[in-house]
């Protein structure tokens, strides 16, 4: 399911990129200086879809050359701020239920007389220090232009992302490669700069797709920019299971940064950075690639795995008493019929030994009213009539000699 997760982000983002060529193509410009109008409607939608807290469009710039244009071309095209603002306060105000999912990630405030204002070049950031200074170099340089929800300080906006040195690579694999990359847990406030990102109390990651000049991928068409889209961690493993199934814990290996992650019913929530999993699990872990595009091994890439492990809660719900008490209601089905049988027996015996003596007794008094031959004649005769006393039925017992019968029935 996560996997799943993974892959509505994926399209939502893909389906975003392709707004570029189609208005390159209705409006007749040319990459990279390219503005989609209306980004903030499409950015709304994609960003309820995808969970991202910002998604930021970067054109590719090869050249100075191309920088220079895009300083001048920028400063006449960001008319998309005020728009973007604009409908981003009519979602607002039509559907007030949905102010949370339309202002996600920013924290925004009352706009002064300077809100339209951008730096009127590309710069970067002078290590060390918060100096901004002009883009150098034979680049390739990427601005951040384009922005969903548009943000509040729009200094960020013409901040060379390619000059961040944690995302320079991620960039630059995504040019070459020409597929989606997701970067590994990244701090938010140096390569946004001062845009206050939403991280929902969790690792955040930065989804690269790259942007092409045509519609079609393919070696026709030629990758021109990078549409960025912030991802909390936790966002993923969001509605994995149903409601009221027990916890499992999440290590997500990323870059080779650990972080673990409880999943509970249909929620999960960040536990910390680490592997923080129950030892005595370790050996019910089940691995799985988390992200795994078609990729060119040629190229370097950060690789994503998870770890899945049980909790103390998962297991609990699968020890029960139950077994032991089938067992005990089948033990004493045994027992109480093992019971039953020697009672019978017991009432059996003492009926039968009662009899005997009955029997013995009133043979004694025959043979003392009678002489022994008499006697044993009037024996043998009850014998006969009684077939042989070796009969079962009312009054008899089975087995019995023709003393003990005649005897029984006298007495």
């Amino acid at each position: 399911m996560a996997h799943k997760n993974v892959k509505t982000i994926y399209l939502s983002i893909e389906s975003m990129s392709i707004l570029f060529p189609s208005a390159a193509h209705h409006s007749g410009e040319t990459f990279p200086f390219v503005t989609v109008p209306d980004f903030e409607a499409f950015g709304e939608s994609a960003r309820t879809l995808s969970k991202a807290t910002l998604i930021a469009y970067a054109p590719f710039l090869q050249s100075q050359r191309d920088l220079e244009e895009w300083n001048a071309y920028s400063m006449n095209h960001s008319n998309w701020i005020e728009e973007g603002r604009s409908l981003d306060s009519a979602i607002v105000n039509i559907q007030e239920s949905r102010k949370n999912r339309a202002t996600q990630g920013l924290q925004y405030k009352e706009l002064d007389a300077e809100g339209n204002r951008i730096n009127t070049f590309v710069y970067q950031v002078s290590p060390g220090t918060e100096r901004m200074v002009p883009a150098m170099g034979d680049g390739p340089f990427a601005p951040l232009w384009e922005m969903t929800p548009v943000p509040n300080d729009t200094s960020a906006i013409n901040f060379d992302l390619a000059s961040h040195p944690g995302f320079a690579a991620l960039l630059s694999y995504t040019h070459t490669s020409a597929v989606p990359s997701l970067s590994e847990p990244m701090a938010m406030d140096q390569l946004f700069r001062h845009i206050e990102v939403d991280t929902s109390n969790s690792p955040v990651s930065v989804l690269v797709q790259p942007i092409f000049d045509g519609f079609a991928h393919g070696t026709e068409h030629h990758v021109v920019g990078a549409l960025t889209a912030v991802i909390p961690w936790v966002d993923f493993f969001t509605d994995v299971l149903s409601d009221g199934q027990r916890d499992m814990l999440v290590v997500a290996d990323s870059c080779g940064h650990n972080h673990t992650f409880l999943i509970h019913g249909a929620h999960a929530e960040f536990v910390g950075p680490g592997d923080l999993h129950d030892r005595q699990f370790s050996h019910h872990v089940i691995r799985s690639i988390f992200v795994e595009f078609d990729r060119d091994s040629t190229h370097e890439h950060c690789h994503h795995s998870l770890y899945v492990f049980p909790t103390e809660a998962l297991r609990s719900g699968y020890i029960t008493s139950a077994p032991l008490k089938f067992a005990a209601f089948i033990m004493g089905l045994f027992v109480g019929t093992g019971i039953m049988f020697l009672v019978y027996d017991w009432l059996v015996s003492k009926r039968q030994n009662r009899t005997e003596q009955k029997a013995s007794t009133a043979s004694a008094i025959v043979r003392g009213l009678f002489p022994s031959d008499v006697a044993s004649q009037l024996f043998d005769a009850k014998g006969d009539r009684d077939d042989n006393a070796f009969k079962v039925g009312p009054g008899h017992v089975a087995g019995a000699t023709n003393e003990t019968m005649f005897a029984s029935t006298i007495a």
